[in-house]
C-alpha cells in the first residue's frame, strides 16, 4: 500500500511538474490505487510549485524577480496548462468553421490564433501572480495554486470526458477527499462555480471535453484567482 501511495505521489510530480522524478520498468502507474493517490496529491503539486517559485523574489527582494518568479510557475508546469489553452481556442475557432474540433484539437501544430491567445493567457497570469507577489500575498498563491488543481477533482467527478486516461481516474477518484478539499478552500470557494461553468461552457463549444478542457479551465482559474485578490478581495 505505501508503495503505491509513494508511486502515486511521483506519478503526480511527474506528470503535472517539471520536477525530476525517475521511474523503473516495473512501476505499474494505471493501478487504481496508484491513480487514486496520483489524484489526492495533484492539489499539493501546485502548491509546491508556488512555493518553489516565489522564492527567487522572496529572497533576493528584487523588482526584477517578481517577473522572474511568475515565469518560474509557468515553467515549472512545463507550460502544459498553457499549451491546453492553446489547444482549446484552436478547436473553437476549428469548429465555428465547421471543422472536426476533437481532430484539430489532437494535432501537433497550432494555430496563429491559439498562440495568440496562449500569449494573452501568459501574460495576465503573470501580471496576477507578480502583483500578488509584491504584495507579499505567498499564502494565498500557494492556496490558489492548491485549489485550482483541487477543482480538476471535482470536475472529473462531475463531467464526462472522451479521454480513456481522464475516465480511469475517474474510476479510481476517492469521493470521500472532495468533502475534505470542499472544507478546506471555503474561503476561495467562489472558484470552484467557475470551474463548473468554464468547463460546461467549453465542453458545450467544442462537443466534447477532455484533458486540454481541464487544462485551459486550470489557466483560467488561477487567473481570475490571482486578479480577485490582487484587486482587494482578501482570503
Amino acid at each position: 500500500m505505501i508503495d503505491n501511495i509513494f508511486l502515486g505521489l511521483k506519478f503526480a510530480f511527474s506528470y503535472f511538474s517539471l520536477l525530476p522524478v525517475k521511474f523503473t520498468k516495473e512501476d505499474d502507474l494505471f493501478k487504481k490505487e496508484v491513480l487514486s493517490s496520483m489524484l489526492f496529491f495533484l492539489p499539493f503539486v501546485g502548491a509546491v510549485i508556488a512555493g518553489i517559485s516565489f522564492l527567487p523574489y522572496y529572497l533576493l527582494h528584487n523588482l526584477l524577480f517578481l517577473v522572474v518568479s511568475a515565469v518560474l510557475f509557468e515553467i515549472l508546469t512545463g507550460f502544459i496548462h498553457l499549451e491546453a489553452v492553446i489547444d482549446v481556442v484552436d478547436a473553437l475557432f476549428a469548429k465555428m468553421s465547421g471543422k472536426d474540433a476533437y481532430k484539430v484539437i489532437k494535432e501537433p501544430t497550432v494555430g496563429a490564433i491559439g498562440v495568440l491567445w496562449g500569449v494573452a493567457i501568459f501574460i495576465l497570469k503573470v501580471a496576477g501572480y507578480s502583483y500578488l507577489l509584491y504584495l507579499h500575498r505567498y499564502f494565498e498563491i500557494i492556496m490558489i495554486a492548491f485549489f485550482s488543481r483541487a477543482i480538476l477533482l471535482f470536475l472529473i467527478y462531475i463531467y464526462e470526458f472522451r479521454s480513456e486516461f481522464l475516465n480511469s481516474l475517474k474510476g479510481a477518484l476517492n469521493t470521500s477527499y472532495l468533502f475534505l478539499l470542499f472544507g478546506f478552500g471555503i474561503k476561495i470557494i467562489f472558484l470552484l462555480p467557475l470551474g463548473f461553468f468554464i468547463t460546461w461552457w467549453l465542453g458545450k463549444m467544442l462537443g466534447f471535453k477532455n484533458g486540454d478542457v481541464l487544462g485551459a479551465t486550470l489557466e483560467i482559474v488561477e487567473i481570475v484567482g490571482f486578479l480577485i485578490i490582487g484587486a482587494g478581495i482578501g482570503i
